[in-house]
């Protein structure tokens, strides 16, 4: 009976915290992600392919990455607006902090002038956007404009992947013809960085797996998943 009822008071501790929960993950994944591309900006071998067109739209209007980002997702929301999905408010928090963190890591990071360090520094980022992304899976968001977009699409009967295939090639195709930072690492975050987010993403999930069990010790079997199912493992900002 005392069990029973630690048990309980476990479980009544879990819910109270759970709504700040997901918002501190996801404002976590966002300076993670801020601080990941900061560094592949001063390493200076290449963006990841949705930033290889951030970086053409900065340079041609003149504004900050960051503000880039916003004004490409603002663009995106008010298409999916239009098709009949409107932005939440966790997804415009998103948006927003997203570029903030990317504008307030610039300055304090350096450009290395050793190509190792380079080497390094972009590393780094991929591990840094790679860990912000399944922490932002993690705390149950759906991401950003690009999954808006997914959504409405997926409403008409199309399926997601290819949806957002189309998205991804159309945006990097359009960001190398304006001259975006396209270099080596893009290629290496074309391919490494979706198998990357998986890892990490189901460390996250073991460790919320193990943590369920520790405070209400029930079956891993019967833990709730409360994520929702994602059309792939990429966020757009």
């Amino acid at each position: 009976m005392a069990a029973g009822r630690a048990r309980r008071a476990a479980s009544g501790t879990v819910r109270a915290v759970a709504p700040a929960q997901p918002v501190a993950w996801m404002l976590l994944g966002s300076a993670l992600l801020g601080t990941g591309v900061a560094l592949l900006i001063r390493a200076d071998i290449g963006l990841a392919p949705y930033d290889v067109f951030l970086s053409s739209i900065a340079d041609r209007a003149g504004v900050t990455h960051g503000q880039a980002g916003w004004l490409v997702a603002g663009t995106l929301m008010l298409l999916a607006a239009a098709l009949g999905r409107r932005p939440r408010l966790t997804t415009l928090l998103f948006v927003l902090a997203n570029g903030v963190a990317i504008d307030v890591a610039l300055p304090v990071i350096q450009e290395p002038s050793v190509i190792a360090t380079r080497g390094a520094f972009a590393g780094s980022g991929m591990a840094l956007i790679a860990t912000g992304v399944a922490l932002v899976v993690h705390s149950g968001g759906t991401g950003g404009a690009f999954e808006l977009i997914i959504a409405a699409m997926r409403d008409r009967g199309l399926r997601p992947v290819p949806v957002r295939t189309t998205m991804e090639l159309t945006m990097f195709g359009t960001g190398i013809v304006l001259g975006g930072a396209a270099g080596p690492m893009t290629l290496v975050f074309a391919v490494g960085f979706g198998p990357l987010v998986l890892v990490i993403d189901r460390a996250l999930d073991d460790h919320r797996t193990g943590r369920a069990l520790r405070l209400t010790s029930i079956d891993p079997v019967s833990v709730p998943d409360p994520r929702p199912a994602s059309s792939g493992s990429g966020v757009e900002r």
